[in-house]
């Protein structure tokens, strides 16, 4: 079962994360967690982060795994998944 797991929070709030996530999962970065999107990136399965909410943070990743999708995207994400789970 391929889950995306949509965090809000900096990965420092995340820390059991990595004992969650399978190969067929992936990351939705939102809000706060945006702040430091690259944090993220030492976990091996696909990273979104909501456009909007980096540049509203004036905060832009530098890491090219870190891919930057709209509010529309986004919802087709959660159609993709078996299961979303907000953490």
């Amino acid at each position: 079962m391929n889950t995306l797991f949509i965090i809000s929070r900096p990965v420092t709030h995340s820390t059991d994360l990595h004992n969650k996530l399978g190969n067929d999962d992936a990351l939705l970065l939102r809000a706060d967690a945006c702040y430091n999107a690259d944090a993220f990136c030492k976990f091996n399965v696909p990273i979104y982060a909501l456009e909007e909410d980096v540049i509203g943070r004036g905060a832009q990743p530098r890491a090219s795994k870190v891919q930057l999708i709209s509010d529309e995207k986004w919802v087709e994400l959660t159609l993709t998944y078996t299961r979303c789970v907000s953490e």
